[in-house]
């Protein structure tokens, strides 16, 4: 069916319907399952001061109700440890962590660093996109 719209689109009757499909690749289609967790959970982050900042790679979120903890994958606009940068007050930068379950309704994130400092979010509450926003 898709061969064939895309066939008229270009004006391809049936008699060349064969040259089409001889030169379109083959298309499969392949159905997904999700397991429990999700995919990522991404939060943005917005400084609320001017500061130095360094992102430590043992931040994690948490779901105390399935003790899950969700690994952090990638940062954006930010250095990580042990290198700073300054981060003006109202600038953004974005923190991507493993997905949490799906039975989460809220976590907590938290920044396990073995010195003063580290942050620490409770009780954020989830949403269906997986996406927030915090002022720090």
């Amino acid at each position: 069916m898709m061969i064939q719209s895309i066939g008229k689109e270009y004006g391809f009757n049936k008699k060349n319907m064969k040259k089409l499909k001889e030169i379109t690749p083959e298309i499969e289609l392949q159905k997904v399952e999700f397991g429990e967790i999700e995919n990522q959970v991404t939060i943005h982050i917005e400084n609320g001061i001017h500061q130095y900042i360094r992102i430590w790679n043992s931040v994690e979120l948490i779901d105390e109700a399935s003790s899950t903890n969700a690994k952090l994958v990638q940062v954006y606009g930010a250095p990580m440890f042990p290198d700073w940068k300054f981060i003006g007050k109202g600038k953004t930068y974005t923190l991507v962590f493993e997905g949490l379950p799906k039975s989460c309704k809220q976590f907590d994130l938290i920044e396990n660093i073995p010195q003063s400092g580290g942050f620490i979010v409770h009780g954020i509450e989830r949403n269906n996109l997986d996406i927030y926003k915090i002022i720090m």
